[in-house]
């Protein structure tokens, strides 16, 4: 059994869209049927999607508990499907399997699962933060002004099924070089910076920028750059897929630095990781809110 979240269109020959076709590979997985042959104790295997994991299982619904679900993936028709299957008896020790890294690592992701992080007190609140962040033009200050509207009529202002919510992300600096550290997003097709969605709980923008890209690239040894200041404010558009459709990204940009960049390796083969100087970053992107995030780390390096 396949359990997915998706969007599902009629069809003439019955319904079609990416949510059935998800489903169905999930479905059809081979190590479900592995299982099967394994278990003998067992009438049923069951899978979730990787938006299902992550939406229902990992905020603990029912009381579900996510270390009791293996990530699996398979390649078809040279796209990667991703599930989590259900098994009581899971070695928690256990990387992924299936179109996971293809660099011989084990999936260091899986055996450290995304954590809700917990606000710092000192830190302020995200209205307060809001109401104290000085944009830096007209673009900035219409997005600044959507933005505190979303924060004063939403309890949630995280919640990824809204169709604008708040995301927060960061763009990594090695300090000594001057190189900043972009991620291919298969999604908007673009080098973009690192960073995403809070999880259920979470509220602290610094935090989760900085869990986020910890959990992207490995490092382990980022601190925001040159401070803990929010260094841009952008609302971008995301196209649909993952089950998802279209919708806006209020984003939430800091600057963080590693000493490190030599251990930067990627989440999957999907999402490579690339250190590059500011002009080639400028160059490699296609964004132009990113452009406008790399003028503002320009101007606070030291020429190198």
């Amino acid at each position: 059994m396949a359990i997915h979240r998706g969007i599902v269109y009629p069809g003439r020959f019955g319904p079609f869209g990416e949510g059935p076709i998800t489903v169905s590979r999930l479905v059809d997985a081979q190590v479900l049927r592995q299982t099967l042959r394994q278990r003998t104790d067992l009438d049923i295997v069951w899978i979730v999607s990787g938006g299902v994991y992550n939406e229902i299982v990992k905020s603990l619904f029912r009381e579900l508990d996510p270390k009791l679900f293996r990530r699996t993936s398979m390649r078809i028709k040279g796209n990667c499907y991703v599930g989590y299957r259900y098994d009581t008896r899971l070695n928690h020790d256990q990387g992924w399997i299936g179109c996971g890294p293809s660099n011989g690592h084990t999936g260091w992701r899986d055996r450290l699962p995304s954590r809700p992080v917990e606000p710092d007190p000192l830190r302020p609140s995200l209205a307060e933060l809001l109401n104290e962040y000085q944009p830096g033009g007209p673009a900035e200050t219409a997005d600044l002004r959507k933005v505190r509207v979303l924060a004063e009529i939403v309890d949630d202002p995280w919640r990824r099924e809204l169709p604008l919510h708040v995301t927060a992300s960061a763009l990594i600096v090695h300090p000594d070089t001057g190189r900043v550290l972009l991620r291919w997003h298969q999604r908007q097709q673009a080098w973009l910076q690192v960073g995403g969605h809070g999880d259920p709980g979470e509220s602290d923008p610094l935090a989760i920028a900085r869990r986020e890209a910890a959990e992207e690239t490995g490092l382990a040894d980022l601190v925001p750059w040159p401070d803990e200041q929010l260094r841009h404010l952008v609302i971008v558009s995301v196209p649909a897929g993952q089950g998802e459709p279209a919708h806006e990204h209020a984003d939430l940009r800091y600057f963080m630095a590693t000493r490190t960049p030599e251990a930067a390796r990627a989440e999957n083969e999907n999402a490579p990781l690339r250190w590059l100087s500011l002009a080639d970053a400028y160059e490699a992107t296609s964004e132009v809110n990113l452009r406008e995030s790399l003028d503002r780390l320009e101007r606070l390096l030291e020429p190198v």
